[in-house]
């Protein structure tokens, strides 16, 4: 008889100065949330997809509330107590996303909210005139 194999976590080495950020990259088909340290090394990832969601399910309130009770875990985990939240791209659930920060709020304060979507300047190059 074969015994299962004994799986243990990693222990998470905790940030020193207990200061994150929070980057938030929003889309109309996923939202995909990177957690990192005050030097911006990449400390964990979280996305619909790795929650388990498929498909369609991926841009829902109830998707994204579970994506930041998730982040929520890792920032407890990590130690860290202060965090910038940096926003990126359009979505429908960009208010809920920030909504759900809030209420975790004695966990965590949050000291910035920046948005980091690109804004085209020119626009789209004007079309030829046809030749006389």
């Amino acid at each position: 008889m074969v015994g299962k194999k004994k799986v243990e976590k990693k222990k998470r080495k905790k940030v020193l100065d207990g200061k994150g950020i929070i980057d938030v990259k929003l889309s109309f088909n996923n939202t995909i949330v990177n957690l990192k340290d005050s030097n911006k090394k990449t400390l964990t990832i979280v996305s619909a997809g790795n929650i388990g969601y498929r498909n369609t399910e991926k841009v829902t309130p109830f998707s994204t509330k579970n994506i930041v009770k998730k982040v929520i875990e890792e920032v407890i985990e990590f130690g860290i107590k202060e965090v910038e939240l940096q926003l990126k791209g359009i979505s429908p659930m960009r208010n809920i996303m920030i909504e759900e920060f809030f209420k975790y709020k004695d966990s965590l304060s949050i000291n910035e909210i920046s948005d980091k979507t690109p804004v085209t300047f020119n626009g789209v190059k004007p079309k030829n005139q046809p030749r006389k």
